[in-house]
Parts: C-alpha cells; sequence; structure tokens
C-alpha cells in the first residue's frame, strides 16, 4: 500500500496512525512526501523516527528509508511480539505522539508488553502525556483495553530528559463504544505546575486566572479543584510550567484541556485561553473533547462493531485519521452533524488478535 504523506494534515499524523495500522494488520507499506507541509523542516525528525523504528521492533518490521530527514519509507512487518522495549529520540520529541503509535499494535501481541519510552511530556503541538493518562487509558477502557502509564520523570523542550512507562495487556478483540451522551458538568480537577528556575507564582497565576474564567461561566455551583506543585529535580528536567484542567460529567465523560507556558505570552492569557477553549468544548455538548477525537479513531475502526462518539467540531487531524483509517482498514465512518456537536460513527472491522492468548 502507497500512502501520500503530503495530503490532508500533512503531517507525522499520517506517519504514525498508517504505520501502526499496517504493523497490526500485517500489510507492506510505502510513505512518500512525509511531513511534506511541515516546511522548513519536511521528512522525519527524531521523534518520528523513534516511532516507526520503536513499532518496526514490535513486530519485526524491514525498513528502508529509515533516517531523520527522509521523505519516504518503507514498512514490511512480521508478526507482532511482545516484551519490553525503550525508546528514546534524543531530543525532547514528544512521548505522547510515541504512544499514539505504538499502544494500538501492542494491543494486539500475544502478551503484556512494557514500553520505555524518553523526551518530552509536556511540550507544544502535541497531547501532554498528562492527558493520556488522564482521559485516554480511560477511553480504552471503554474499548476492552487496559494500558496502564507512569510518569517517572517529566521532560520539555527544548532538553527533553522525561521517562514514561507504559504496561499494556493484549486484547482479543476491541469493543465498540457509545460515548454520545454529555450530562451535566459536576465538577472540575487539574493541576498547575512549575519546575526548573521557574517562578512558583506562576503556577498561582495559572490557576486564578483559570478559575475566574470557569466562575464567571459555571457560577459557583460546580465545584473546581485545580492543585499547585513545583517539580523537583528528580520529578522533572529542566524549566517549565503549565496548567492540566479536567471537566468531568455525570455521564462519566472527561475533557481536558492545557495551557503550556510560552516565552513573551503572560500566564493569564494562557489560562484564559485554555479555560475558553474547554468552555467552547463543553457548551458544544461534547462528550469527547477537541484535542482526543482523532486519537479514537483507529480504535474505533479495529473494534467489533458501531461505535459512536459526540464531539465539537472535527480537526483536520481527525478528518485525516478518519480518511487513512478508511484506507487502510476498510472500515466505514458516517458523520453527522446535530446543532452545536458532531456525532462520528463507524462500523469496525472486528480485527481479531491472531495470537492465543491465557
Amino acid at each position: 500500500m502507497e500512502i501520500d504523506g503530503s495530503i490532508m494534515e500533512g503531517g507525522g499524523q499520517i506517519l504514525r496512525l498508517t504505520t501502526s495500522l499496517c504493523a497490526i494488520l500485517g500489510r507492506d507499506l510505502k510513505i512518500i512526501n512525509i511531513r511534506a507541509k511541515r516546511k522548513p523542516k519536511t521528512g522525519l525528525r527524531p521523534q518520528h523516527l523513534a516511532g516507526i523504528q520503536l513499532v518496526g521492533e514490535i513486530c519485526n518490521a524491514r525498513l528502508t528509508g529509515d533516517s531523520v530527514q527522509s521523505m519516504q519509507i518503507t514498512f514490511k512487518p512480521k508478526k507482532v511480539s511482545c516484551g519490553t522495549y525503550s525508546c528514546d529520540p534524543g531530543t525532547a520529541g514528544s512521548i505522547a505522539l510515541l504512544t499514539q503509535i505504538s499502544i494500538p499494535v501492542t494491543l494486539f501481541s500475544p502478551g503484556d508488553t512494557i514500553l520505555s519510552l524518553k523526551g518530552g511530556t509536556h511540550v507544544n503541538f502535541s497531547p501532554p502525556v498528562t492527558d493520556i493518562k488522564k482521559v485516554l487509558l480511560p477511553l480504552l477502557k471503554k474499548f476492552g483495553a487496559t494500558v496502564g502509564l507512569k510518569i517517572n520523570r517529566c521532560g520539555f523542550f527544548p532538553r527533553g530528559g522525561g521517562n514514561v512507562l507504559v504496561q499494556s495487556k493484549p486484547v482479543k478483540k476491541l469493543k465498540p463504544i457509545e460515548i454520545v451522551e454529555q450530562g451535566e458538568i459536576t465538577k472540575f480537577t487539574g493541576f498547575a505546575f512549575t519546575s526548573g528556575k521557574i517562578n512558583n507564582g506562576i503556577a498561582t497565576r495559572f490557576i486564578k486566572q483559570y478559575t475566574s474564567t470557569l466562575r464567571s461561566e459555571f457560577g459557583n455551583e460546580v465545584e473546581i479543584k485545580i492543585k499547585q506543585s513545583y517539580l523537583n529535580r528528580k520529578q522533572a528536567m529542566g524549566d517549565g510550567c503549565g496548567i492540566f484542567v479536567y471537566a468531568h460529567t455525570s455521564t462519566g465523560c472527561v475533557l481536558a484541556s492545557t495551557g503550556l507556558g510560552q516565552r513573551g505570552k503572560k500566564a493569564e492569557v494562557i489560562a484564559r485561553d485554555s479555560a475558553n477553549e474547554l468552555i467552547q468544548d463543553i457548551k458544544s455538548g461534547a462528550c469527547i473533547d477537541r484535542h482526543h477525537q482523532d486519537q479514537v479513531i483507529v480504535f474505533m475502526a479495529l473494534a467489533d462493531g458501531v461505535s459512536s462518539f459526540r464531539t465539537c467540531k472535527l480537526s483536520l487531524h481527525t478528518k485525516t485519521a478518519i480518511h487513512f483509517a478508511e484506507q487502510i482498514t476498510g472500515a466505514k465512518f458516517t458523520i453527522e452533524e446535530e446543532n452545536k456537536s458532531v456525532i462520528v460513527k463507524c462500523k469496525g472491522i472486528g480485527y481479531e488478535n491472531p495470537n492465543e492468548l491465557d
């Protein structure tokens, strides 16, 4: 199968999704024009290279073109294996994106798998690892998958140095999900942090502004509990700060929004923008927020039955994920718009783990 990596989103997501699905299904893959829209740094970057090499190791694949800046690779997988694997791009490359390419594959292995992943835990232009733990893994549990994640050390741009341990158990099949009723907002939880040379007062300002913005929308009836912490040298590598807030609903939904510190941007602006983003997702009626809608597409395509979830306006990442998931698996997605929300449905292929499981 030949994939053009320049279409639609045109970034690393195409590489991760297609490689992961072809590893699971045992299909040879050729990707051309890799990250063609990410100028001037097109082609494979260290974190993308590390991701495909990790999956290549898990499924004993034969790889060609796997070098930094390469615009084309071929990936010929064999049988998915289990065991302990490590991955270190040597940069602050996103650990969350390493989980995005590898976790689906480990679910169809013959046994338990442990991944030791290094890099950036909380970096811009990717989900924070905290969200993987707080939002994505509970969603995977609804699919019938058991995956654990432990953050041993946080790492930020540009130093990286974060370390995360992921443990997954294989499944015979993934169950379909139905998450279409948001319910009532019951509480907001979260935390704000600083590390390294960043003054802890920044976290205080994050919390004050975020809470104020939420209160202006929801009043005093909904509990808001955002903790504050300073990460020491054992807990984090380098300088970093941010705020992570989760909206919990009466139907068990968890919606997330993140604000990471940026040089030259006030803490109050970061917190306010992040809070307003979360408020918009809630008001749309979404059960899965804008940052996680694309991450469940792979699992819906593989699941045994019809899955559905309600979300806000679809991102280009999600549309791209749907396009390639359909192309590779043959699963069929439909999109239904209802007022401010969108319902994504998929008839999955019911892929079955070919291995005998205990």
